[in-house]
């Protein structure tokens, strides 16, 4: 007995250590693979990466049928062009189930951006001296290890070099940015450096990957960018003295620099990890601010999403866009903040500092003032005036609070605080409110008209806003209970008394068809700091309509039926913004006709 224990003992032993290898190797396999993104400089302008190559561009053409008629899938699509890259048609030793990545960089910054910018592949292969000895025309590797590549013949097609289990391949022009890039790596940073651990995963998990460096995009863009604005301006200040409507154009120019200055030193870097199927392509999106800056301190001061919008359920079904945000008071009023610079920048500096104080003090009070949610639909309304319809549902938690901040908005904007924002936009604005302007159901109404007027002289702006706008845009809100609603339309009488209808019949449990649908789509989505729908049919629609009013001849029209959207949900975590979209190829199907439909107009 004694004896079968001990001769049972290395059978145990060994069916164990069996176990574990079963376990354990491919993991081992897994960290010992080479991460493409290692061979990629941390000062790269972006990159793609697409994992298994194969099963991602199978994917999309799972995803793509029935949208555009290919003869062929894209993987072998793909494989054309490369063929005439690499030099060889039977693309031997080039693994089409490994990760290719694609990757653009620069060297120094915009002074010479045409000479200095370059791409680059990444190729998985099987073997890199199998793929040269194999290769029709490729050339030994010199003292920089770069080899040739040509397609038989005596000229070179493009250059490859190894990094790691890949081959860096570029235009046989590259030479000099080939020794830099594999020279920066060496003890230098990699984009795979620069990861956190939730990005470096995504990116080997999504078949499809993208990186963009928008601190190193700004260092080399940003002067051109800067200067062509600069350029544009001066021509609009030249044509200022012939037409007056102009001069405020530049006014519109400082707002864009002040934008894109905003960007490029706030933001440090975006991703996308895109994943379609057979019935919906979905995109998760992050994006990094610069450690230390002002955009991180704004991120770092939200208060984690608990729970669903509780105002979902009031936006139905046909909107162009539904949108519900939770009221993240922090976040809000720190973005509110920076917003006041931005409007600024428009009006020219015209906007008196006390004014600005002022708004600044009571958007802050205002969100107090308000509950936890706040829900925004808005409707395509092309034969009105204006030709879209918007409606606002917002908690309150504290109505007279809330009504006190609106009787002093009021006042100031009476007072003409705004008019120099819209007078850098080329507009004249006059707004005129009315306090309890009527009642209903025993509710209480409060009305307001802004309108606008082209400066003296454009003509063709007047006409343009006359059509859009008629005498202006009518507002109605109303406090009922707890819920504060707001319309723009049309018909705006009918409107707010449609609106103070809904609140006061027994609140909807969950958001209409739609809207369920679309987030569906998006894990998480009901614990967002923001979800919505956008649906581009609609969007189409309304925008035809706005051309046929602004006095396009023979402007086509959309008539196409749509019930599907895009869906988005977006949250503030660990100092970073994040987004999930989802784009179902049924609302791409009704984009597709709708299209048609308008070339189909157009040809006629």
């Amino acid at each position: 007995m004694f004896s079968s224990r001990i001769s049972r003992r290395p059978l145990v032993l060994t069916l164990v250590a069996g176990l574990l290898c079963i376990q354990v190797l491919p993991v081992l396999a897994q960290e010992t693979a080479d991460n493409p993104l290692a061979f990629v400089p941390a000062d790269c302008l972006f990159c793609v990466r697409i994992n298994n190559f194969d099963g991602a561009m199978a994917s999309v053409d799972k995803y793509a049928e029935g949208l555009a008629p290919v003869p062929v899938g894209l993987a072998m699509l793909a494989r054309m062009p490369l063929a005439q890259i690499v030099g060889d048609p039977m693309l031997k030793n080039i693994r089409f189930d490994g990760d290719f990545v694609i990757f653009g960089a620069a060297a120094g910054t915009s002074e010479d951006v045409k000479k200095n910018a370059f791409v680059a592949v990444l190729l998985p292969v099987t073997d890199y001296e199998s793929f040269l000895r194999d290769h029709p025309g490729a050339s030994a590797p010199d003292d920089n290890g770069i080899s040739k590549l040509s397609a038989g013949d005596d000229k070179p097609i493009s250059l490859i070099r190894k990094m790691g289990s890949f081959a860096l391949l570029a235009h046989k022009n590259y030479y000099d940015k080939v020794v830099a890039v594999s020279g920066s790596l060496d003890g230098g940073r990699s984009v795979a450096d620069v990861l956190d651990r939730r990005r470096g995963r995504a990116s080997a998990q999504a078949p499809i990957w993208a990186y963009g460096n928008v601190q190193r995009v700004g260092e080399v863009f940003g002067p051109t960018v800067y200067a062509g604005i600069d350029k544009t301006k001066a021509q609009l200040e030249k044509m200022s003295g012939e037409n007056a409507g102009m001069a405020s154009a530049g006014n519109v120019m400082d707002m864009y620099v002040e934008m894109f200055k905003l960007v490029f030193q706030e933001v440090d870097s975006v991703t996308w990890a895109i994943r379609p199927d057979g019935e919906v392509c979905r995109v998760a999106t992050d994006l990094v601010p610069v450690k230390g800056g002002e955009l991180e301190q704004i991120l770092n001061s939200s208060s984690p999403p608990r729970g669903p919008i509780a105002l979902l359920p009031y936006l139905g079904n046909g909107a162009m866009m539904n949108i519900g945000v939770k009221n993240d008071r922090p976040l809000l009023k720190r973005f509110y903040d920076d917003m006041f610079t931005v409007f600024k920048a428009i009006s020219g500096g015209a906007i008196k500092q006390e004014d600005m104080d002022k708004l600044s003090k009571l958007t802050s009070e205002s969100f107090d003032a308000f509950g936890d949610a706040v829900a925004f639909s808005m409707d395509a309304a092309a034969d009105s005036q204006p030709p879209f319809a918007m409606k606002y549902f917002a908690q309150i938690k504290d109505a007279e609070a809330y009504k006190r901040v609106l009787h002093e908005e009021i006042q100031l904007m009476s007072a003409g605080a705004m008019n120099d924002l819209y007078k850098g936009m080329g507009l004249d604005m006059k707004f005129a409110a009315k306090r309890n302007a009527a009642t209903y159901k025993d509710v209480q109404i409060d009305s307001a008209t802004l309108s606008f007027e082209a400066p003296e002289g454009e003509s063709d702006m007047h006409e343009a806003v006359s059509a859009m706008y008629g005498d202006g845009l009518d507002y109605r809100w109303a406090i009922v209970d707890d819920l504060m609603v707001y319309a723009i339309s049309g018909d705006v009488e009918k409107d707010i008394r449609a609106l103070i209808d809904q609140v006061k019949s027994p609140r909807p449990e969950e958001p209409a068809s739609e809207m369920a649908q679309a987030l569906s789509y998006l894990r998480n989505a009901r614990s967002a700091h923001a979800v919505g729908t956008v649906n581009l049919v609609r969007c189409m629609q309304m925008g035809m309509g706005m051309a046929g009013k602004m006095g396009g001849a023979g402007v086509p029209k959309v008539d196409v039926a749509t019930e599907s959207n895009l869906a988005f949900a977006a949250r503030v975590r660990n100092g970073r913004i994040s987004a999930d979209y989802a784009l179902p190829k049924k609302h791409l199907m009704e984009v597709k006709a709708a299209v048609e439909q308008i070339n189909g107009q157009t040809e006629h």
